[in-house]
């Protein structure tokens, strides 16, 4: 119980902070990739704050998620997000993640 209250407030500063300032958190999520459930967890927060801002580098964080699920998840709301703002490359890249996931 106290892992996923923790994991939740670490997806939730994540996602401010990377609203914010995103390239530190990038930097620091590129730091800390060894500590993988912790990591999944930013990158869920990254990716609800930039993916409409850097869908590129959103789906190269989401690649490294370890968890199948929760990494099917972030390439969705990724592609959702971009489809608002460019669909035609949302649904193409959308399209080469399906038939290489």
């Amino acid at each position: 119980e106290g892992k996923n209250h923790s994991d939740g407030f670490l997806r939730m500063i994540t996602e401010y902070w990377a609203d914010a300032d995103p390239q530190p958190v990038r930097d620091w999520i590129e730091h800390h990739r060894e500590i993988s459930a912790r990591f999944d967890e930013a990158v869920s927060g990254f990716i609800k704050a930039r993916a409409e801002y850097d869908p590129g580098q959103c789906q190269e964080f989401a690649s490294e998620i370890g968890d199948t699920e929760r990494r099917r998840r972030c390439y969705e709301a990724i592609f959702e997000t971009w489809s608002e703002y460019q669909p035609e490359e949302a649904a193409a890249a959308r399209e080469a993640w399906l038939s290489h996931p």
